[in-house]
């Protein structure tokens, strides 16, 4: 009750603001402050000098000034809150950047606030394009299957307020409802959900049973072209065969649909030292213990089996598990 009171206090106040900046739009001077303007950019206080702490600075501070709501904006509806649509995706997409910098609660936190001011100023000024484009573009990179800066735990925070939201229709809010849901499943620093997998030679076991430094859940088919790229990365890389060769990396190839004929076939592609895997119950899917939404898909999980990367692009797990091999040498 105390946070609904809050927001709508919050939302009390971008009104009046927004009323007083609209009975004084005819000043002249006014008019001509509100072509497109240059992003804000944000400046770091001098005391301010380690490289983490200047990082989280930026990311909680990063819209601040964007999302000033005292500021007067073109109508133009080629600009977003002012400023030109390339100079707005750029400016995002340095953000989602920083966002993989700082500490997941920070990014949380952020995204939290970004969605719930730019919500705010669109209760406050209905011709605002900002919540749109916002959540637009968030989407977009964050949770389209095929952009390569996809990340659930960063959009997390944006399904949960959306699905609330009162500036949505009830189908899509039961919609952010359902991405927010599978969102929370497997997340960082959680033991993963374990299940049971059959390998080619018949021989039963389970995910946790796994005795690894790493171990990388490969969800794939036969016939992906995705996941032939996936497959010649991993083979490629020096360090991950040497981590393969010490036993600090096991790969978990598994396979989740019904035709096992065609997997059977394709099994020549697949690395010999890897566990190629059917999982003979389905319960990946029926079940929902995984939210795969498009294969290929990895995840990266360490000793414990807690999950270091989800649904990561294979570039940011090759990365990572190089840089760790090289660390551990």
């Amino acid at each position: 009750m105390k946070t609904i009171a809050v927001r709508k206090i919050a939302v009390g106040l971008f009104a009046a603001a927004s009323l007083v900046l609209y009975s004084c739009s005819n000043n002249p001077q006014q008019k001509k402050n509100t072509g497109p303007k240059p992003f804000p950019k944000v400046s770091v206080p001098s005391y301010i000098s380690e490289r983490r702490a200047i990082y989280q600075y930026l990311v909680k501070n990063y819209w601040n000034r964007f999302l000033d709501s005292s500021k007067v904006f073109s109508q133009d509806t080629n600009l977003i809150g002012g400023v030109t649509k390339q100079e707005f995706q750029a400016a995002y997409g340095e953000y989602i950047r920083l966002l993989t910098a700082v500490p997941p609660e920070v990014a949380y936190q952020a995204q939290k606030q970004l969605i719930t001011k730019a919500q705010e100023i669109k209760l406050a000024n209905p011709s605002s394009t900002v919540f749109t484009n916002i959540t637009g573009i968030t989407e977009s990179i964050l949770y389209g299957v095929n952009s390569e800066y996809r990340n659930e735990e960063h959009y997390l925070p944006f399904a949960q307020v959306l699905a609330q939201s009162p500036l949505i229709d009830t189908l899509t809010r039961e919609r952010y409802a359902r991405e927010a849901q599978n969102c929370s499943l497997n997340r960082l620093g959680e033991v993963a959900t374990d299940f049971s997998y059959t390998t080619k030679e018949g021989k039963n076991s389970t995910l946790h049973k796994i005795k690894s430094e790493y171990t990388l859940i490969f969800f794939s088919n036969p016939g992906c072209t995705a996941c032939k790229e996936i497959i010649d990365a991993l083979k490629g890389s020096q360090e991950i065969l040497q981590m393969e060769n010490e036993n600090r990396l096991k790969v978990l190839n598994i396979y989740i649909d019904e035709d096992l004929g065609e997997w059977y076939k394709y099994m020549p592609v697949y690395p010999k030292e890897w566990i190629n895997a059917y999982n003979a119950d389905f319960a990946i899917r029926t079940h929902n213990l995984y939210d795969v939404r498009a294969i290929p898909s990895l995840y990266l999980l360490d000793r414990e089996k807690k999950v270091i990367l989800k649904d990561a692009p294979h570039s940011v797990v090759l990365g990572f598990l190089e840089q760790s091999y090289t660390n551990g040498q």
